[in-house]
């Protein structure tokens, strides 16, 4: 509720943060799943299939992915 009733820069403000994540969110996934396009393996899912030290990424990656997902569809309520 706290977003739905934000007007003027505060507004603007929020969707700032919500694509800065939402560009983090892509950075960390890129990053992890690096080693697996250097393989040219280019679809694959969940992070069993990714090195031990690049599964934080992949998992910090989806996280900020959802928190920018859901920032954005609160702020797009009126």
């Amino acid at each position: 509720m706290l977003f739905i009733g934000l007007q003027g820069a505060a507004r603007v403000w929020s969707y700032v943060v919500a694509v800065i994540v939402g560009g983090i969110a892509v950075g960390l996934l890129f990053y992890a799943k690096l080693p697996l396009f250097r393989q040219r393996r280019f679809v694959t899912f969940g992070a069993q299939v990714l090195p031990e030290e690049r599964r934080l990424f992949y998992r910090a990656g989806y996280a900020c992915a959802v928190f920018s997902i859901a920032l954005l569809l609160l702020l797009s309520r009126r």
